[in-house]
Order: C-alpha cells, then sequence, then structure tokens
C-alpha cells in the first residue's frame, strides 16, 4: 500500500519557471542571458515593442513574412542564417512550426494573447513568455517558462515603476464608470503616464504582488466560458472576416476588414474604442492595415457585444 500522509508527492518539472513584470522584460531577460550576440529571425507582423527592443538591446535581427490568414510564408524562411527564431501564437491560436526543422534552433515563442502555455513541440532549445497586461485585468506581469538557463540576477526584486499609475488609473476609471465619480480625463492622464513610464523602462522587474494575488483569484475557467460566448456571437455575425478561428484562448475576436482606419473613426463616435494590432513596424505587411480587434473580457457584457457588432454592420451598409 502507498504510504498516506505526510507532504504530497510532486512530479518533477521539465522547465523552469519565473514572473516578470512585463512581456518586454522577458524579452531583454531571454537577450541578457547571454544571447545578445545572436541572430534573430522575426515575423513581419509584430508589435512594435518587440523590434525596439531589439534595436535597443543591440541584436542582429531579419524577418521573414506573415501571409494574410496569419500563417508563416516558409520560403521566408528557407536559406536564411540565423540563430534564434521567434514566433507569435497571434490573438489566442497557436502557430504551426514543426515542418520547418528547427530542431537546432532557439524558439523564442510570444504568447502574448495566452494565459498559459506549454513547449508543446518539446523543442531543445525553447524559451515561452506571455504578457498578462494584454489579456486580464493586471496592471503588470509576464510568465516566462523555459528550458534555457537564465540569468535571474538581472531581475530586480522590486515592483516596476509604471506599476502604480497603471493600478490607479484602474480604479479612478471604474469609480468614474460604475459610480459616475472624478473625471475620464484623470484616469487617461494616468494610464498614459504609466505608459511612458514603461516605455522608458530599460530595467527588468520582478511582477508586483499586487498582480500576483490577481493571478491566484483569477478563475480561467469560467473567464474562457464567458469570453467563448461573446466569441461565438460574434463569429455567427462576423465569420467570413475573422482571422483567429481556431482559438485556444479566448480574449480577443480578430478581423481582417477593409477601410479599417474609416470604421476606426466611425466607432470611436459611438463611444467604442477597439485596438489595433499593431502599429506598423519598420517591415511592411498589410496586416497592418486591415487587422482590427474586439475585447472579450467578462467585464463587458452581451448587450455590449451586439451594440459593437450592429454599429459595424452599419458602417459597412453605408460604405
Amino acid at each position: 500500500m502507498k504510504p498516506i500522509g505526510g507532504e504530497l508527492s510532486v512530479k518533477q518539472l521539465t522547465e523552469y519557471i519565473y514572473f516578470t513584470d512585463s512581456g518586454r522584460s522577458s524579452l531583454r531577460l531571454f537577450i541578457r542571458s547571454g544571447n545578445k550576440n545572436k541572430k534573430f529571425l522575426i515575423p513581419d507582423f509584430l508589435c512594435k515593442v518587440i523590434e525596439d527592443v531589439l534595436i535597443q538591446e543591440g541584436v542582429n535581427y531579419e524577418f521573414y513574412h506573415i501571409l494574410e490568414d496569419l500563417t508563416i510564408d516558409t520560403k521566408s524562411v528557407l536559406d536564411k542564417q540565423f540563430d534564434v527564431f521567434y514566433i507569435i501564437n497571434y490573438f489566442g491560436q497557436l502557430t504551426h512550426i514543426k515542418h520547418l526543422q528547427l530542431d537546432e534552433k532557439i524558439i523564442i515563442e510570444d504568447n502574448v494573447f495566452l494565459y498559459d502555455f506549454k513547449n508543446r513541440n518539446n523543442f531543445r532549445h525553447w524559451f515561452g513568455f506571455n504578457s498578462f497586461r494584454k489579456i486580464s485585468s493586471f496592471s503588470d506581469g509576464s510568465l516566462i517558462k523555459t528550458n534555457l538557463d537564465i540569468d535571474t540576477n538581472k531581475i530586480e526584486q522590486r515592483e516596476a515603476n509604471f506599476v502604480e499609475s497603471k493600478y490607479q488609473a484602474k480604479s479612478l476609471k471604474y469609480n468614474y464608470l460604475t459610480h459616475l465619480a472624478g473625471s475620464e480625463k484623470n484616469y487617461l492622464r494616468l494610464f498614459e503616464d504609466g505608459e511612458n513610464l514603461l516605455d522608458e523602462q530599460k530595467d527588468i522587474f520582478q511582477m508586483s504582488t499586487r498582480s500576483m494575488f490577481q493571478m491566484m483569484q483569477y478563475n480561467e475557467v469560467a473567464e474562457q466560458n464567458i469570453s467563448k460566448k461573446y466569441y461565438d456571437f460574434l463569429y455567427h455575425e462576423f465569420s467570413s472576416y475573422c482571422l483567429n478561428n481556431t482559438v485556444d484562448f479566448y480574449s480577443y475576436f480578430v478581423m481582417r476588414i477593409s477601410k479599417r482606419d474609416d470604421l476606426r473613426k466611425h466607432l470611436f463616435s459611438k463611444n467604442i474604442f477597439l485596438p489595433v494590432h499593431w502599429p506598423q513596424s519598420t517591415k511592411k505587411n498589410i496586416l497592418y492595415e486591415k487587422v482590427i480587434s474586439i475585447p472579450l473580457f467578462s467585464r463587458y457584457s452581451m448587450n455590449d457585444m451586439k451594440y459593437i457588432a450592429s454599429t459595424i454592420k452599419d458602417f459597412y451598409e453605408k460604405h
């Protein structure tokens, strides 16, 4: 009979787990862990912050092409010389790369739109990270999973400066929307202050205790049930425009559309502020001009989803 009682047993992890204040800090941590002189191959559809970090860290990089359906243009990878292959799991769906024969390369897997993730292809040299700020109410935080040696001495054991501004802004926004207290101008200014501090930041910090506590309370199953319900509704309305139609984590409903910027102006006039992913980087890709995202978070209601859908339909009926 197996022994009963005492401390519980646990399977040994095959990877290391760390937390930093942001996705960009996680990327800096990888680079500063002995990888600064390696050649990176990165997608030509990406958040400009990624390229900014590579430039600031003095990293040599080249682009490969992402097609309009978010798949990798294999021809743009072949015959390229590189050490690190950077992939993005766009909008909660997994990018397929097994056919590219990358066993000897270091794989960076950017899971910006995933709450959790794993080394699904069992890469021998793998570094994965996310950004909780983009998919939750946390003001900071990035989860790292890796089987590589990482220099954790590079992580400052304190909260990043931008976090306080972000949490204050979130609180003021809640009071403004819920109780009509304060002003919109005040919380928008704090959000901007926090974003400016983050943009200026070059050091790497640990994830704040406030965000850690929220992470422990986060009910992924309940949140995903709500987000999936919103996704299914929007997919029924806009299936022909949907880009992320094989979703592993529901955070945004993403559409590839024409007249995107004109639509955004129309939505602004109706008090709807949808994000675009992303502002144009130094490498052109048509996706930068066509993509718009609808947040699927539980703080919104089905009536909000219906209002967004009807407003979008109204725009295209008139144009």
